[in-house]
């Protein structure tokens, strides 16, 4: 299997839950045979997590705003431009967005969308229950949207 992954900041050591959660699971996944290619922005002054065998690292580089905006902001003018090619050089199998918030999020949503390869996006989230209740429903505010068979929540 061939998996497309998106995370910003994909980078070690990480500060965030979220990327540890991406660097733990695509590892986990590629020692296990699936080839892994992870989609990720970062500022030049991060170090991105090295490529392996069949845990391949594609850096776009990104601005950072964190200091301009005072939260974890950046932003790759260049991701949506070179995605087409990123896709049709791996041939994904699936596509994988770890988490909502990124900006490859949305660029792995665009690509679901535009090739109709199915995405999975993790979440990592305090409780459903905290969540609001369209955000819940697969395809959020829109019940006539169905791409996303199940939503899946695990924690604590």
């Amino acid at each position: 299997m061939r998996i497309l992954a998106f995370c910003d900041y994909f980078a070690e050591p990480s500060s965030g839950g979220s990327e540890r959660v991406a660097i733990e699971t695509y590892r986990r996944l590629a020692d296990q045979g699936t080839t892994i290619r992870v989609i990720t922005t970062m500022p030049r002054s991060m170090r991105p997590v090295t490529s392996i065998d069949r845990l391949q690292v594609r850096v776009i580089p990104s601005l950072e705003l964190a200091r301009l905006l005072r939260v974890q902001a950046s932003l790759a003018p260049s991701l949506f431009v070179k995605l087409r090619g990123l896709v049709d050089d791996f041939r994904p199998d699936v596509l994988h967005a770890n988490t909502l918030f990124f900006q490859t999020s949305l660029a792995a949503a665009l690509v679901a969308r535009a090739t109709r390869i199915p995405l999975v996006t993790s979440v990592q989230i305090a409780g459903l229950d905290l969540m609001p209740q369209p955000a819940r429903r697969p395809g959020g505010n829109d019940p006539g949207h169905h791409d996303h068979a199940a939503l899946h929540a695990a924690g604590e």
